[in-house]
């Protein structure tokens, strides 16, 4: 082919412009590409929307499942469980004695509660205006819907996604469920959950029965639960005495019970209780009458009189609390009691015991007679100084009936400066129950002598050797010593007891065995404090030198046996406990403990033997208690002063009742005075004398019959034949008269006086006797209770009575000598 022909086929080419594509093309070519990239994103796109559409179905199946998973949500516990949080009471009556719990009127003393303060009232006991005001202000559709009030729940859904919620959906039902269960956590699915237990518990239980829990469960505000504890901590009565702007008041704090509780914010609470009013009538649930006058009512309303004490930070933070209303020395008594009583007849042990008083509605009746124990503490307190110049000491006094019912207590306590200290607070340091002290001597009747009567170990007028012990102490030294130092070789037991002698009564449990004694105060008395080391300590059991002492409470509980037939009362401040429906858990006639301690003839033995240190024997035996004899008084009662004075007590009793007292240092320091004791049961009963003049010179002892008076011989301790000549009358039970005495052999006084006042035996570590019971004989005046079992001793006793005709009646002694200065109390050695 031609060149020429060639170049036909080829296309000139502008000059500048390079080789390539068409316009037209171009535009072709990038329409394509466009179109393939659109192609490709709506694919893109269709995937994502298919895969968001899956994924919201799949999110929203789940959601849904979850939320029907609680669908058949319902509370753990029952409407009933709230009562567990009903506060308890304590009541008392305005008599000094009663017949029965049932016969007398009790008045509220008392109430018991923790955090919360709370009364449960029926649902017949609360007015119709407290219900209308609390379903007007909070779920004014309550009696219509079925649990959730839909309306106002997407309300108050519209509103949160708005950013304008102005209220809360909650229903009465709801708001009941949130109380019921705890559960206040913000969040959807706890909104979820408490929707279908709310639209659950309308299906278990009628409206009335919900509103009803509802007002006994929420929070009124100042602590008060329940519309009931509202009324009375607010207006000082009961729900049902309460009008309609006093209804309304109540009801305005449950939107936010700090800030519109009437005691700390009463303008807040002026506002919302008047629009409580006003939302009651717009529904027509008051009046316009009954509007107006809730409406003057509000405006003049009177609040219960209450001192409140608030600081800057209570004030800020809107933490507000009445102060807890501290209890009397009796009250704390009460307190524990109920929990020990709780713990023995509810079967609960101590920490469920006190959680019960104060979350478990109980009601108590308390045996204290206001009146007496008030000023009672008064009298102490205001003339602390004249009972002792000694300071920080402390002290503690108990008064007791026979019975066992506590009459009044007191706890004192003094700083150096001899200033006492106030109560600040409530289950302090109590030195009548708490604590526990060495009782010196007093210890001598209920741990020696009481037990050896009883035993017939000794009679009225046995004679005892007054001589210290070989190897008494630890260092092998021989004990204890009497309070001067000296010793007669032998003394009558009549004037043991009258000058409080150490050596005598150690001896005689050397003889008896300190284990007798220890089963004595345990089992018969029931001291719960002694050791087992206090079974084989002679020292111990006898001169009062235990290891852990005893409290005030049980020595005036052992003594109560002298005056009343030898009978043991549990000691006793609560008459009847009940539960919150009324069921008696406990009730003293019916569950109260009586047992005969002590024969009726060894108590009355053990009662004329008691008179002794007070009223002298008739000897120049010194009276160690003579500083509390009154010509007019009939009076029992026995010292009690430990080494180096530690300790000192005195334990006293009339015919109306028996006291126990002790003083002493916090940290065992020397007591200066040691008639301190003494001087504070003398202002005892100048006070009483005053106040309770009939009362104090009521009753008798309970004495036995079958005790006579009789003569007896100084020298042998037996009935006195014609060459006796030191002769003296005691007491005896015509069940162990001793036999007459030959006035030679017999004398054993005469014989151990010359005698080198050392025995010849060692004090036993074990028990010399192994007690054994063997009955005895029942005196024919004395209770159809049996006498506690006696110990068959291997020691010798004192004789037993020869058949004899019946012994006539003896001249009546002389009179005691008059009373003399009284020296310093003697300090009573107990064993190192």
């Amino acid at each position: 082919m031609l060149k020429k022909d060639i170049n036909k086929y080829n296309t000139a080419q502008p000059s500048g412009r390079p080789m390539g594509r068409t316009d037209g093309e171009t535009a072709r070519a990038a329409g394509g590409t466009a179109h393939a990239v659109l192609t490709m994103f709506g694919k893109l796109l269709k995937t994502v929307l298919c895969i968001c559409i899956i994924t919201g179905c799949l999110v929203g199946l789940s959601v849904a499942a979850v939320i029907w998973s609680y669908h058949g949500v319902e509370m753990n516990a029952s409407l009933a469980s709230f009562k567990l949080k009903e506060s308890s009471f304590m009541y008392v009556t305005d008599s000094l004695h009663i017949d029965s719990v049932d016969n007398a009127e009790w008045t509220q003393r008392l109430r018991y509660n923790a955090e919360e303060i709370r009364t449960r009232v029926d649902f017949t006991q609360i007015p119709d205006i407290m219900k209308e005001a609390m379903i007007s202000i909070e779920d004014k559709r309550f009696y219509e819907h079925h649990g959730v009030d839909w309306k106002r729940t997407l309300g108050a859904v519209y509103g949160m996604a708005t950013g304008n919620d102005t209220a809360g959906g909650s229903t009465i039902t709801q708001q009941l469920i949130k109380n019921l269960t705890g559960e206040n956590q913000v969040s959807v699915m706890r909104k979820v959950k408490e929707i279908f237990m709310a639209l659950n518990l309308e299906k278990k239980y009628t409206k009335d029965e919900i509103l009803e829990a509802y007002l006994n469960l929420v929070n009124y505000g100042n602590g008060y639960y329940g519309v009931e504890a509202a009324a009375k901590g607010y207006f000082g009565k009961d729900i049902w005495d309460c009008n309609i702007a006093e209804c309304a008041t109540i009801a305005a704090t449950t939107q936010n019970p700090a800030a519109l509780c009437v005691f700390y914010h009463p303008e807040a609470n002026r506002k919302r209780r008047e629009l409580v009013i006003s939302e009651m009538y717009d529904q027509g649930r008051i009046t316009r009458a009954e509007y107006d006058e809730a409406m003057e009512q509000s405006a003049n309303l009177k609040l219960r009189g209450v001192d409140f004490e608030m600081d800057d930070e209570e004030e800020e933070t809107d933490t507000q609390s009445v102060s807890t209303e501290v209890w009397n020395w009796y009250e704390e008594e009460v307190f524990n009691d109920t929990v020990d009583l709780l713990m023995q007849y509810a079967n609960l042990d101590r920490d469920m015991a006190i959680d019960l008083i104060y979350n478990g509605g109980l009601k108590i009746y308390s045996a204290e007679y206001v009146p007496m124990q008030e000023a009672f503490e008064n009298y102490l307190k205001n003339n602390w100084q004249e009972f002792t110049s000694d300071n920080g000491i402390w002290s503690g006094v108990c008064l007791m009936e026979y019975d066992g019912r506590i009459l009044c207590v007191n706890t004192n306590q003094a700083n150096d400066d001899n200033e006492l200290l106030k109560k600040t607070g409530n289950r302090v340091q109590n030195n009548v129950s708490y604590s526990t002290n060495q009782p010196g001597s007093s210890i001598k009747p209920i741990s020696v002598y009481a037990p050896a009567l009883e035993n017939n170990l000794i009679t009225y007028g046995t004679v005892l050797k007054d001589e210290p012990l070989p190897n008494y102490f630890d260092d092998g030294s021989e004990g204890p010593n009497n309070f001067d130092g000296t010793f007669a070789g032998t003394v009558n037991v009549d004037q043991a007891i009258t000058e409080s002698l150490n050596a005598p009564v150690a001896q005689l449990i050397n003889q008896m065995s300190p284990l007798v004694s220890y089963q004595f105060l345990t089992q018969n008395l029931h001291i719960t404090s002694l050791s087992e080391e206090d079974s084989y300590n002679v020292g111990g059991v006898a001169i009062g030198g235990l290891t852990n002492g005893i409290s005030v409470r049980e020595m005036t509980g052992a003594y109560q046996i002298f005056g009343n037939g030898g009978k043991y009362y549990t000691p006793y401040t609560v008459y009847r406990i009940e539960d919150n429906d009324g069921n008696v858990i406990y009730d003293y006639q019916q569950n109260h403990s009586e047992e005969q301690a002590i024969s009726f003839d060894t108590a009355t033995i053990m009662n004329k033997l008691l008179h002794l240190p007070i009223n002298g024997t008739d000897t120049d035996a010194y009276p160690t208690a003579n500083m509390v004899r009154r010509d007019d008084l009939d009076q029992i009662g026995k010292t009690g002063t430990t080494e180096d004075s530690n300790d000192v007590w005195y334990m006293g009793g009339t015919t109306a009742f028996v006291c126990g007292i002790w003083n002493g240092h916090e940290y065992k320091e020397e007591i200066y005075d040691t008639n301190s004791a003494k001087k504070m049961y003398n202002g005892i009963i100048d006070w009483m004398e005053a106040n309770y003049y009939d009362f104090l010179h009521s009753g008798s002892y309970v004495l036995s019959d079958n005790v006579v008076q009789l003569s007896y011989c100084r020298d042998s301790g037996l009935r006195p034949g014609p060459n006796c000549v030191h002769i003296a009358n005691g007491w005896y039970s015509q069940n162990n008269i001793p036999r007459t005495c030959d006035g030679g052999s017999d004398h054993i006084a005469r014989t151990s006086a010359t005698a080198t006042p050392s025995p010849s035996i060692e004090p036993s570590m074990e028990p010399s006797m192994e007690p054994s019971p063997s009955p005895s004989v029942e005196p024919t005046a004395s209770p159809t209770a049996e006498a506690t079992p006696t110990l068959a001793p291997t020691a010798t006793p004192a004789p037993t009575p020869e058949p004899t005709p019946e012994p006539t009646p003896e001249p009546t002694p002389e009179p005691p000598v008059e009373p003399t200065p009284e020296p310093p109390t003697e300090p009573e050695t107990p064993a190192a």
